[in-house]
């Protein structure tokens, strides 16, 4: 096999709750899983679950703020400072458990009635507090771009959005976290993002276009993606951020027989 695949447990297996997801990953072959926000779910408790699989988690996500009163990361939020803090050194404490390599900040959606040049702001700041903690604990933090169609409101909806705030930072700790569903779904051409900003991404995830499905049911042209992949030379891993088209039949082992 030429890639590194990782199911992201959020949405992977969905006919299963959450801490069982892990043992329907091992049974099918991984080594490796993602998540999003694993929180309610309890640090021993999910600890556990990779521990009895003996699987290691490569990628998860900072708490995302207050989801009823539409939050989706505080990277971002003026207001919010705090908890921003706060929610960063948990997930770091929980990185160390688990020997996570990578925290994706969740940027955050656009606040109304601020500036956006404020926001931007916050957000450096933010990471440029949050980096010297990330380097001391061996930590990749990641800025990941959303596509407004499927996150309305999302503040880092464009892939050289996410590119300008790495660049200008300019710290091997911050990278880009590129998800060619999120990418597509924003109008982009996720083979010419690839290829341009390759240098910057450490990690990758997919799904198919429209419907966030396995590879080959919908328009990506993954044959044409994991070749560029290849070509390109990635070494890191995949996370198969999607959700089976039919949950009780699916296995990824077969589409990735294919392409990967």
């Amino acid at each position: 096999m030429k890639f590194k695949f990782c199911p992201n447990l959020t949405l992977m297996y969905p006919q299963a709750p959450f801490l069982e997801r892990f043992d329907l990953a091992a049974a099918h072959g991984f080594s490796a899983v993602e998540f999003q926000f694993p929180y309610e779910y309890g640090l021993e408790a999910v600890s556990e679950a990779l521990k009895r699989n003996n699987l290691s988690c490569q990628l998860f996500n900072l708490a995302a703020g207050d989801r009823a009163a539409g939050e989706f990361g505080t990277l971002s939020m003026p207001g919010r400072l705090d908890f921003f803090r706060t929610s960063f050194e948990q997930a770091l404490s929980w990185a160390a458990m688990f020997g996570c390599p990578r925290l994706n900040l969740v940027y955050g959606n656009a606040v109304p009635n601020v500036a956006l040049e404020v926001q931007q702001a916050t957000a450096m700041a933010n990471i440029q507090w949050a980096l010297p903690l990330a380097r001391d604990a061996g930590v990749a933090l990641m800025l990941e771009p959303l596509s407004a169609s499927v996150m309305p409101g999302v503040l880092l909806d464009a892939t050289s959005k996410a590119v300008e705030v790495v660049r200008v930072v300019g710290d091997s700790h911050l990278r880009l976290q590129y998800d060619v569903f999120q990418s597509a779904m924003a109008g982009e051409d996720p083979l010419a993002m690839l290829a341009e900003y390759f240098d910057l991404i450490e990690h990758v995830q997919l799904a198919d276009v429209p419907g966030r499905h396995e590879p080959g049911t919908g328009t990506v042209d993954y044959a044409t993606v994991f070749g560029l992949l290849e070509q390109l030379g990635y070494v890191g891993w995949i996370g198969l951020e999607y959700v089976p088209r039919d949950p009780e039949m699916h296995d990824p082992r077969g589409w990735i027989g294919r392409y990967g």
